[in-house]
């Protein structure tokens, strides 16, 4: 009878033997996937759960990399991918652990790491399964380090920046290049006024488009000096600064006459129509826009600031794979840590930055050609990740976005409701939610933000 493989046995093995495995990342990165390799025949069949938030394009990688790679590599591990509607996640988790039926590999939003880390779902990364230090650098290694434990819990995919899309063809048909574009707001204004052509009440091409994207006003706030969250229990939504930032928002529109309230479809879907020579999103509309108008020749660019230097506002992390198995035996637990392996790997992390418009966490991938400011359709996002050229407040539970975001655009810019009085309303529920929420380890806010993070390489 054949030896049985420790545990640590296994993950060595499985580190050697993964497709592009993630315990090599910082080691020279092939320009192409490597074949797979011949497996070892003593591993136990077992069969895996994955959960992914429910988005079209990252479904589609994730289906077929699954049979193309990681099964390939791992012939004894089957894997069902389930899509799950991102905003079901929690309450699907909840039902599926009262059955004992819970994926062992799980993607959650950000703002739900929180709650289910409460409610115990999410079970520590082991240390040898990934070393945070040497992949993901010294911020991610002493941020996401957090009670009970400390351990890792959730670990960050990458940086997710507020950025402008431009259309470099109709930029062209104006006679601009992409460095004549104005990187300071006074100038920029006046630029985009001069390209931006109103018929009637509607616009029928816009020098500059920011209708339907109500996560754009807090990146003038962060260029300002603001914050939205003072720390992990007060919220900053309501200071002066952000109340200013949401004023040069509303004049955007009707001191500015740059867009309009009832504009059709998206911001980066006037720029993918040729409608838009700029427009501003964030990160996650990058992989969108690829796939919808892969002929459309763009590029990325921070948004301009009132120096021309920045921070240019704010880059949130992206969370992330999580390990929330209750498998208790040893060979579903190594396969798990294989799965969970894989997913954190420069070979399935180098597909998943592009469609979610991330400036990874890897620090093998950021050195790589498509990740940097050489390559004109990423140089935006790139640019605005840098240390020093962002602020992130952390994870903040799941029902603080629409307060700061959604319902406050409603308000001030649909309804005109006063925006100090709109931004009291919902700092104050927001403040309750973060008293009710209790202790949340990943919300640093202004006061948690630290100097040496502006420098990190």
């Amino acid at each position: 009878m054949k030896k049985k493989l420790t545990r640590r046995e296994f993950l060595q093995l499985s580190a050697m033997a993964g497709a592009g495995a993630v315990l090599a990342a910082c080691g020279p990165t092939p320009t192409a996937t490597p074949a797979a390799p011949t497996a070892v025949p003593t591993k136990k069949p077992v069969k895996l759960t994955l959960w992914i938030a429910d988005r079209r394009t990252i479904n589609d990688m994730t289906t077929e990399v699954m049979k193309s790679e990681f099964q390939k590599a791992n012939p004894h591990l089957t894997v069902e991918v389930n899509f799950i509607p991102e905003g079901d996640i929690p309450a699907k988790m909840a039902t599926s652990f009262t059955a004992n039926l819970m994926p062992n590999v799980s993607a959650l939003d950000e703002t739900q790491v929180p709650g289910l880390m409460k409610q115990g779902f999410l079970k520590p990364i082991p240390t040898e399964v990934f070393d945070v230090t040497k992949l993901m650098g010294k911020k991610a290694a002493t941020f996401y380090k957090i009670a009970p434990g400390p351990a890792y819990y959730a670990l960050p995919n990458g940086n997710m920046p507020c950025v402008m899309y431009v259309n470099l063809d109709l930029l062209t048909q104006l006679g601009y290049k992409l460095e004549q574009i104005p990187n300071k707001w006074d100038d920029f204004i006046k630029w985009a006024q001069s390209v931006t052509v109103w018929k009637g009440d509607e616009i029928t091409q816009w020098g500059f488009t920011f209708t339907g994207t109500p996560w754009f006003w807090d990146s003038v706030g962060y260029q300002k000096g603001g914050w939205l969250f003072q720390n992990s229990k007060k919220s900053s939504l309501n200071d002066p600064i952000m109340v200013e930032a949401y004023q040069f928002s509303v004049d955007l529109m009707d001191k500015y006459k740059l867009d309009f309230r009832t504009a059709p479809t998206t911001a980066h879907d006037r720029v993918g129509q040729g409608k838009a020579v700029t427009g501003v999103n964030f990160g996650f509309a990058y992989g969108t826009f690829k796939t919808t108008y892969p002929k459309v020749n763009f590029a990325t660019l921070p948004l301009p600031t009132f120096t021309g230097k920045p921070p240019y506002g704010r880059a949130s992390d992206d969370l992330g794979f999580c390990i929330t198995t209750q498998a208790k035996d040893q060979d579903t637990l190594d396969a798990t840590y294989t799965l969970f392996q894989y997913m954190l790997s420069p070979a399935y992390q180098r597909r998943y930055v592009v469609l979610r418009g991330l400036q990874p966490s890897l620090i093998s991938l950021n050195s790589e050609e498509q990740f940097t400011e050489k390559n004109v359709e990423w140089a935006g996002i790139a640019k605005i990740c840098k240390p020093g050229n962002f602020r992130a407040d952390g994870v903040w539970p799941a029902a603080c976005t629409p307060l700061m975001h959604q319902d406050a655009w409603e308000r001030i810019m649909n309804k005109k409701e006063p925006i100090k009085t709109v931004l009291d309303d919902h700092a104050a529920k927001i403040d309750k939610i973060l008293a009710d929420a209790g202790d949340l380890p990943l919300l640093n806010g202004k006061d948690g933000w630290k100097p040496e993070w502006e420098k990190e390489a």
